[in-house]
């Protein structure tokens, strides 16, 4: 992702915003002041087997999130070692509409049907 001049995390409270887009994971990490840090992202694929249709692995969501969430960490390392301490919100946004279908007994990582579907 592009680095649009970060600011040092080092004595500022960040905030961390997560995105589940409708082909990637992207994560920014915000100064207290709003002002860019870092941030990271992953693509997942999006399976297409019959015309007007869109599918996609919950589980490459998950995969997609934790790689660029590893990706955000290196680079913020770099920057303050203890920079996850300074963390004061987190934000989650994802793509609409989507269906992921739980199985019939407890759900528990991974217990869904296998793939999403996107109107």
């Amino acid at each position: 992702m592009a680095d649009p001049s970060p600011t040092n995390p080092g004595s500022q409270t960040a905030g961390v915003g997560i995105d589940l887009g409708t082909s990637a994971v992207k994560i920014v990490a915000l100064a207290s002041d709003g002002a860019f840090v870092a941030a990271g992202s992953a693509p997942f694929p999006t399976i297409c087997d019959l015309p007007d249709q869109a599918e996609q692995d919950p589980d490459a969501w998950v995969a997609a999130a934790a790689e660029a969430a590893v990706s955000l960490d290196l680079e913020l390392r770099q920057q303050c070692r203890d920079w996850r301490a300074r963390v004061a919100a987190i934000g989650l946004t994802g793509q609409l509409p989507t269906l992921v279908a739980a199985a019939h007994k407890s759900p528990r990582p991974g217990d869904h049907l296998e793939r999403c579907s996107r109107g």
